[in-house]
């Protein structure tokens, strides 16, 4: 039976970073205000396993909300030895957390592979030096290439975070972002669009009338193809989009409460559309997808099997073992 993957995020909101990014506010993202004392973090780990139903699951201790590695040495040991006692002890089995490429050197390396840490999860937001710059984000490139390979030296396990619709962003700089993330061989990656978050630097200048954020098709219709970019690389796509909690928290911007299922069905619709090409229409359709994906290819409400409807006089769906994902088999006959 496989595994059912269990997160237990402990937010420790901005404490780490130097300075604040144009569009963050970590606090509303997070809903927290401060980071809890290592001490209480076994209390939350058995607050949130008290909740996991599944039997064969694995659970892993996230650090996230800040940068992690920029914290002090001594309070980053306080959470990994407790962290590093749990994972011990069995009730955890694995430690991830997120922070900067500026904030990644030997040292606090060594340092995470000492407390068993298994996985980084680095936030990129950019590829490109003019929109790290527009976006107040305090390093370079360089930075991220510099960190990346330390990172994968030291056998840890490699996410790269992605922001598109930043300050002096184009759909031409993220797709040449999302291909330079390729290149670096991560395990996998998050594709988050700018939002503009109330209290955030970006908010006043959204105000002013100097930063246009995208709009909602125009944000699916890139993560869409960066989704396409990433899974056709052999790449795990572990979200896109905010979490829907931060909702209350949107100034302006592509938000929508089902991101990832837009633009899961987008990148489907796509699939869909150019395997089509050259079939007549009016003849019955059936479509064959990876186990779990019938909801996904179907669309967002349906959308997609609505749009095949007006196409073809009869739809279905169906599942094949041997299918992964995103692999379709169309039949038209």
């Amino acid at each position: 039976m496989p595994l059912k993957h269990y997160n237990i995020p402990v937010f420790v909101p901005e404490e780490g970073c130097p300075h604040r990014c144009i569009f963050c506010n970590q606090h509303a993202i997070t809903h927290t205000q401060s980071a809890p004392d290592p001490a209480e973090v076994p209390q939350i780990v058995k607050q949130w396993t008290a909740r996991f139903g599944h039997p064969h699951r694995h659970v892993e201790l996230a650090f996230f909300g800040g940068s992690f590695t920029g914290i002090s040495p001594s309070r980053q040991e306080a959470f990994l030895k407790v962290a590093a006692e749990l994972k011990s002890a069995g009730e955890i089995d694995a430690i991830r957390l997120s922070t900067r490429p500026d904030y990644v050197d030997e040292a606090t390396l060594n340092r995470l592979v000492r407390f068993g840490v298994n996985t980084v999860e680095l936030g990129v937001q950019s590829l490109d030096d003019g929109v790290l710059l527009a976006s107040g984000r305090g390093h370079t490139a360089a930075d991220t290439l510099r960190a990346v390979r330390l990172i994968q030296e030291h056998g840890l396990g490699l996410v790269l975070q992605m922001m598109t619709g930043l300050p002096s962003d184009t759909p031409e700089t993220c797709l040449s972002t999302a291909g330079g993330l390729v290149a670096l061989a991560p395990d996998a990656v998050r594709i988050y669009p700018c939002l503009v978050m109330r209290d955030s630097p970006l908010a006043q200048l959204y105000r002013a009338g100097k930063y246009t954020p995208q709009t909602l098709d125009q944000a699916v219709e890139l993560a869409a193809r960066l989704l396409s970019l990433f899974l056709e690389a052999g790449i795990v796509v572990l979200r896109v989009g905010l979490h829907p909690d931060a909702a209350s928290h949107v100034l302006a911007g592509p938000w929508h409460k089902a991101m990832s299922e837009l633009v899961s069905t987008r990148f489907y619709h796509h699939r869909l559309h150019t395997l089509l090409q050259n079939r007549c229409g009016g003849e019955q359709i059936a479509i064959a997808c990876a186990p779990g994906e019938v909801n996904h290819v179907a669309g967002y409400r349906a959308s997609n099997r609505r749009w095949l409807e007006t196409l073809f006089s009869r739809v279905s769906f169906t599942t094949l073992a041997h299918l992964k994902s995103p692999e379709l088999h169309v039949d038209c006959s």
